[in-house]
């Protein structure tokens, strides 16, 4: 194999780059065949490896000019030659040098371009590439989006994918205003602004593309606002909307925007708000059977508004966070009506777990498939006044979300407040299909709220597992009294039934250190019931 001279007149890399390479190559020129038995593979394989070492995930940013593609065109004049004849290998552009990027495009020809822009502001440490002044060089200077845009645009018309971090709008937007038809993928993220400086998201919207990107398919938006009614939101796969406010604008527009993206798998919508959200008249049902993620973080009234026009397939998982709460009654007051015909996977959510952090103020309801995948389907997560909303969400839970599969509800950390013992019970009578109960952390009222008397409405009638950690611990004959009567197959019978037959508590597990009673577990064992007591912590997905 013959080696190209890093004097050679098209080389891009500093010296000090290769220096390790050069010195292996020229150390024993009888090796060369061994050291390089690649060098007998044909070209067209060649161009695969190349491609293949160009697309890896450490052929990446800071210095391009190191870059697979400028790496395996130095090795030999045979493999530059395969590297120059092979235009697709020369696609993935870095903006962060000039005379990078000219390369790049030219060698590239007309093939499709990949472009990702990170903003260099001030100098990195380069590890392994210090030894190259010319990386150094480059680095030092701070390096913006528009330094690289007058070359980079002017072939917009070959972006396939372009990714822009930490842009200035501002400056920027005027570059980005020719036709992209080969563009598939677009993320765009806003230079951050210091937060004292703004607290909210109100940008002008801008026009990108000239409107016309008939083949994108993956759009990302953060504190970016190109307006609803542009076909820039036509025909999508993904849409990533973060830290935006649609001054002006309607939400029954983005919900017609959904209905434009009938193939849609991905949805986020991320601090995004709208001046109005119109109740009035009667909405379209936007169907989304490819939809498999919705991720809503968003204030209170405006996720209850996208939920209610919303209709997604079984496979989904829905993820919803929510802010800035307001008194409102549910977090879907629609979803009563078909809530289960425009949100199937409800009918997959085999176990609730309810956790509260009250220092946190904070509170999330996960729901999960059965096991062996136990699969998260369903989260809602609630910040700020989470009391009154879990009280809503949790009263919600059998009515307005039907959960016909749901066997197993877990409460924790409710000892210091958060729901009521009315709350708690009414919980209960909306899931009367739960066979296990886990509470931890919770008021001892929980517990006796279990217990069953003759003429009595039965909660949990189906109840046979029992899960209880408790600080403060219950009173111990109370307890007892709660188990006795859920054991007692007699008991059972005489209660109130509002709905199917009921079934004996058969499994207690107890956890602790010395918040029980210990000795309670002999008389518990007398009523046909097994108890696990071990003092030392489980997991209580050992129990469900």
């Amino acid at each position: 194999m013959e080696t190209l001279s890093l004097g050679d007149g098209h080389s891009i890399l500093g010296a000090g780059v290769l220096n390790p390479a050069k010195q292996k190559l020229t150390s024993d020129e009888g090796g060369y065949n061994h050291w390089s038995s690649i060098d007998g593979l044909p070209e067209e394989i060649l161009v695969l490896i190349f491609k293949l070492a160009e697309s890896a995930p450490e052929d990446v940013p800071p210095c391009p000019e190191a870059t697979a593609p400028f790496n395996v065109s130095q090795v030999s004049r045979r493999w530059r030659e395969i590297a120059l004849n092979a235009p697709n290998i020369w696609t993935s552009i870095y903006a962060t040098n000039p005379s990078a990027i000219s390369t790049l495009i030219a060698r590239s020809r007309d093939c499709p371009l990949d472009i990702e822009f990170i903003p260099v502001k001030e100098r990195r440490h380069m590890g392994t590439l210090g030894s190259s002044p010319r990386c150094l060089d480059m680095i030092r200077r701070p390096i913006t989006f528009q330094s690289a845009a007058t070359t980079l645009c002017a072939h917009i018309h070959r972006w396939r994918s372009a990714r822009l971090h930490e842009l200035d709008v501002d400056n920027s937007a005027n570059f980005l205003c020719s036709p992209a038809p080969r563009l598939e993928v677009f993320h765009a993220a806003r230079l951050p602004i210091p937060w004292e400086r703004t607290t909210d998201f109100e940008r002008e919207p801008i026009s990108c593309f000239h409107n016309h990107t008939p083949r994108l398919r993956d759009l990302s938006l953060t504190q970016i606002q190109i307006p609803l009614t542009s076909p820039i939101y036509a025909g999508l796969e993904k849409l990533h909307l973060s830290s935006i406010f649609f001054k002006d604008t309607q939400a029954t527009q983005f919900i017609q925007v959904l209905a434009a993206c009938p193939l849609l798998e991905e949805l986020t919508v991320r601090e995004v708000s709208f001046s109005s959200l119109n109740h009035t008249g009667s909405q379209i049902i936007v169907s989304l059977p490819r939809l498999r993620s919705m991720n809503l973080d968003v204030a209170e009234h405006h996720a209850r508004y996208l939920l209610a026009f919303i209709q997604a397939p079984a496979e989904l998982v829905l993820s919803v966070v929510m802010n800035h709460m307001r008194t409102t009654p549910s977090i879907a007051p629609h979803f009563d009506a078909g809530a289960l015909e425009r949100f199937p996977g409800l009918a997959r959510i085999h176990s609730i777990n309810v956790e509260h952090d009250e220092r946190a103020r904070c509170c999330a309801v996960v729901g999960t498939s059965s096991p062996p995948s136990e699969a998260e389907i369903f989260k809602i997560t609630y910040r700020a006044r989470a009391r009154e909303a879990i009280r809503w969400t949790l009263s919600d839970l059998g009515l307005r979300f039907p959960l016909p599969s749901l066997e197993h509800l877990a409460l924790s950390s409710f000892a210091s407040g958060g729901l009521e013992i009315t709350t708690f019970v009414g919980v209960l009578e909306n899931l009367p299909t739960i066979t296990s109960l886990a509470l931890t952390d919770c008021p001892p009222s929980f517990i006796y709220a279990l217990r069953v008397d003759a003429g009595s409405y039965l909660v949990c009638p189906q109840l046979r597992r029992l899960w209880l950690e408790f600080r403060p611990p219950p009173d111990t004959q109370r307890l007892f009294e709660v188990i006795e009567s859920r054991a007692n197959s007699n008991r059972l019978s005489q209660s109130v039934l509002l709905a199917e037959a009921s079934a004996p508590l058969f499994h207690l597990t107890l956890r602790g250190s010395s918040v029980f009673d210990w000795e309670i577990v002999p008389k518990l064992q007398q009523l046909s019931v097994v108890v696990d007591w071990a003092k030392s912590g489980r997991k209580i997905s050992e129990f469900v």
